[in-house]
């Protein structure tokens, strides 16, 4: 699968062909030279660049930092900015203060979060204050920090987020001192102290920081140590089973194992002999082919809405080897090459389960994203009637606990992940350093990549 690469956001300027890129503090300025602050002046620059001096209003006020924006932004993306800048992921940007020598710090009223700077007269540089509100933060709800994308490493905290949120896990990797972590699991140690940060009590604005375990996944990998952007799911499983091989016992168990492994069975029948043969694989995740989308010639719209259950029947439907791909049967009384079918099914299900929608096709044609929408269930999914072996009928059920989400295209794009929190049982949406709540309804994402479910 080719590389993506991560991008933020951005809009052309309206008058001056600037452009706006989120996040960052480097912004191209009007071309036109007059500056004034009524917003008269400012209806005649709809797309004029301010600069802001901000800082904490109730703390030193000679700890500034510089963050531009347009007067036609919100005020709700100024806070957003100022979360972003400050690092000050899980807490609620509550208040807002612009400093004037004539009259000092006057707080901004706002009866909207959509109201624009320009409609507040700020069409000039001025100093800002902020203030977090310690009655609606979300800092008080352990799990709730963000993680700062340092050079295009937005696919390594979307992984974590989605495993950071897995409650066994989190809860396992939680306690203090485990016997079994030492000198030879120093990536598992590197993990476990980031998830310990994510869910510390003691909050700081400071962010829990993945480098220290980037840096031993570059040791597995080189890809995950560059300036690059990787793939989400790659380095999850990656990961998964790098901390599985580190605490496995002598009898190959491990946490990891407990929770992620499955198991798949694969049987290939033989056209000739008609006796089968199978074999078993264990699985961290399934991965589930995506149909291109359909058109209807008439409108040009989806002609039919694609199930998770669909994707599945797909990965287990019957299939024939012939031709140039025929099997080569073992049997004693075969021994030769010869049409057969073979068929999947789930042996073990997981506790865990991680399910990749693959999007990303390449072929000798072309690299391309499918973006044909997959609908899947919040709650009760039931693979009964895929399962096969021991655990067939077990009425064993999952419910949605995160989903990797991936926008743009294939050699442009941006994770975020969104994530149910087991403390209060509600959704948020992870852009790395930027944490915020969500309505159940919207975790059903078109542009959802990875699944992850937990057993109930």
């Amino acid at each position: 699968m080719s590389q993506v690469r991560e991008t933020k956001p951005h809009r052309k300027d309206k008058t001056a062909g600037n452009v706006h890129q989120t996040g960052s503090t480097q912004k191209k300025h009007s071309s036109n030279p007059q500056q004034s602050s009524s917003p008269q002046a400012a209806n005649r620059l709809p797309n004029k660049s301010i600069r802001f001096h901000v800082c904490n209003r109730l703390k030193s006020e000679s700890n500034y930092k510089i963050i531009q924006m347009f007067v036609d932004d919100t005020i709700e993306s100024l806070k957003k900015e100022i979360i972003r800048e400050f690092f000050l992921s899980g807490t609620h940007v509550s208040t807002l203060w612009k400093w004037e020598h004539s009259s000092g710090w006057t707080k901004l009223i706002y009866d909207s979060k959509n109201e624009t700077l320009l409609q507040h007269g700020l069409t000039d540089d001025f100093r800002i204050g902020y203030e977090v509100s310690t009655q609606t933060s979300t800092k008080q709800i352990l799990g709730l920090r963000g993680l700062p994308n340092i050079g295009n490493t937005g696919y390594i905290n979307n992984a974590i987020q989605c495993l950071s949120n897995v409650q066994d896990l989190k809860d396992y990797f939680h306690k203090v001192d485990r016997p079994n972590l030492n000198k030879h699991t120093p990536l598992t140690i590197a993990f476990r102290n980031l998830i310990k940060d994510i869910w510390s009590e003691e909050y700081t604005n400071y962010p829990p920081n993945p480098t220290e375990m980037q840096d031993y996944m570059s040791r597995l990998s080189s890809r995950f140590g560059n300036s690059r952007p990787q793939d989400s799911h790659e380095f999850m499983i990656t990961l998964i089973n790098a901390i599985h091989e580190e605490l496995k016992t002598d009898e190959g168990h491990s946490k990891i194992q407990e929770l992620f492994h499955g198991e798949i069975q694969s049987t290939v029948t033989c056209s000739q002999c008609k006796i089968p043969f199978y074999s078993h694989d264990l699985i961290t995740s399934l991965a589930l082919q995506v149909p291109e989308e359909q058109y209807s010639s008439s409108c040009n719209q989806s002609s039919s809405s694609v199930t998770l259950r669909d994707c599945i029947q797909t990965l287990t439907k019957r299939q024939t080897y012939s031709n140039e791909d025929q099997w080569y049967c073992n049997n004693v009384d075969c021994e030769r090459s010869t049409d057969a079918d073979r068929k999947l099914d789930i042996w073990k299900l997981p506790k865990v389960l991680i399910i990749q929608l693959q999007r990303f096709r390449s072929d000798l044609r072309t690299d391309r994203k499918i973006e044909t929408f997959i609908n899947y269930p919040r709650n009760n999914l039931d693979l009964n009637e895929f399962v096969e072996g021991p655990e067939k009928n077990k009425g064993i059920t999952y419910e949605l606990i995160g989903v990797s989400n991936h926008s743009g295209s294939i050699f442009s794009g941006h994770y975020t992940t969104y994530a149910r929190n087991d403390v209060n049982g509600k959704w948020y949406k992870f852009d790395d350093s930027t944490v915020e709540e969500i309505d159940e309804d919207k975790v059903i994402s078109r542009m959802a990549y990875i699944l992850i479910y937990q057993s109930k």
